[in-house]
């Protein structure tokens, strides 16, 4: 492709940039071309490049930051670059950052390129599933990678400043963000494609589930015969829809031997069955790996203080994967009726006078606890 000017594309420019559907087979392609990217002669290293990278992605295009001051005075313009969010642009960004100098790509001048040893971040906003094809293709190619929370990265804009918002000045205020938060950003891990697929259908499967209550709650308020018959077929089909999704769930999970033996262990505990273990399996895959604050804190049942000066507030929760949380919440409400250990904990806080609210919280931190103690446990044999 072409190197564009640092100035946005028209809206009419923009449209006619065509981007593919993401899926684990289309992003294959994109770590083919990474690896092609990397055999070629590496130019020289980028003058003040200090290894941060900021990517703003868009439906049609991805507008790049490389932080550095002399970086910004050799590359022109701000060292902001811009490809196409497709196959081709994003080899072309990985080719850029790797070192690759030739294949047309355009970005940084020749004799400018950001060699891969220097690069140390490239942060990109989650953007509900543009920026995905863009980050297994910089983990296939071995570019280390973090997704940052855009409410986050927004305020962090506004805290110094810059109220202003177009795409150049985004990928200018992550590449800032990662230079000055590179300490607590956690680059993203290589994830197979089972566990891609698995997200994209429990995904589904959620939809579907809320897709189904929504029609309910219609059936509830429809008085003409016609209209109740409706909503039925549609419920009637939504429901099978959700039996399928299982299904392929299911499927996937037993032909993956580490993943049939977390859902085994969930499973095993009172309270967590087949549908709560599946979203656990396949949206909370640190469980275990990391401890047991921290997998609070993920899940988010972790409290928070808000104390200043003589005023002492009360702790809430906040935060964390709102999908865990809830499958996590509905477990536990059944652990505190069938689980001996969960429900004389929920039954002790109660007595002390706690709200139940409350006491189910600490329930479920003390169920995400438990849950981390055993999948961190080694493997029989």
């Amino acid at each position: 492709m072409v190197a564009l000017p640092r100035n946005p594309l028209p809206r009419k420019s923009r449209s006619a940039i065509i981007v593919p559907s993401i899926t684990p087979a289309r992003i294959a392609p994109c770590a083919a071309a990474a690896a092609a990217a990397a055999a070629v002669v590496v130019d020289p290293p980028l003058a003040g490049f200090d290894g941060f990278v900021g990517v703003d992605v868009s439906k049609p295009a991805l507008d790049v930051h490389l932080s550095g001051e002399r970086a910004s005075a050799v590359a022109g313009a701000g060292a902001a670059l811009r490809f196409a969010n497709d196959a081709a642009g994003i080899a072309a960004l990985i080719a850029r950052l790797g070192g690759g100098g030739g294949g047309g790509g355009g970005g940084l001048p020749v004799g400018a390129s950001a060699s891969r040893a220097a690069v140390r971040l490239v942060v990109l906003e989650a953007t509900g599933g543009y920026e995905d094809a863009l980050l297994y293709a910089l983990l296939a190619a071995g570019v280390p990678v973090a997704r940052a929370n855009p409410l986050r990265v927004r305020r962090f804009a506004e805290g110094r400043g810059h109220f202003a918002k177009t795409d150049p000045i985004d990928a200018r205020v992550l590449a800032d963000y990662a230079r000055l938060n590179g300490d607590r950003l956690h680059p993203a891990a290589m994830v197979s494609d089972n566990m891609r697929m698995l997200r994209q259908l429990v995904a589904r499967r959620r939809q579907l589930v809320e897709q189904c209550v929504a029609n309910r709650n219609q059936l509830e308020h429809a008085t003409l015969a016609a209209v109740r018959k409706s909503v039925q077929r549609t419920v009637t089909h939504l429901k099978a829809e959700v039996a399928a999704v299982e299904a392929e769930i299911q499927l996937i999970i037993d032909a993956d031997p580490p993943l049939l033996a977390r859902q085994q262990k969930l499973e095993s505990v009172q309270g967590i069955g087949p549908r709560v273990a599946r979203v656990i399996v396949s949206e909370f895959p640190e469980l275990g790996r990391i401890g047991r604050a921290q997998a609070a804190a993920l899940v988010g049942v972790a409290p928070f203080n808000d104390d200043s000066g003589g005023h002492v507030g009360v702790r809430s929760i906040r935060g964390g994967r709102h999908t865990v949380r809830a499958a996590i919440y509905m477990a536990t409400l059944v652990a505190t009726r069938h689980n001996p250990v969960i429900r004389d904990h929920y039954q002790h806080l109660l007595g002390r006078g706690k709200p139940k609210k409350v006491a189910l919280v600490a329930c479920m931190r003390k169920m995400v606890n438990h849950l981390t103690m055993l999948l961190a446990e080694p493997a029989e044999g």
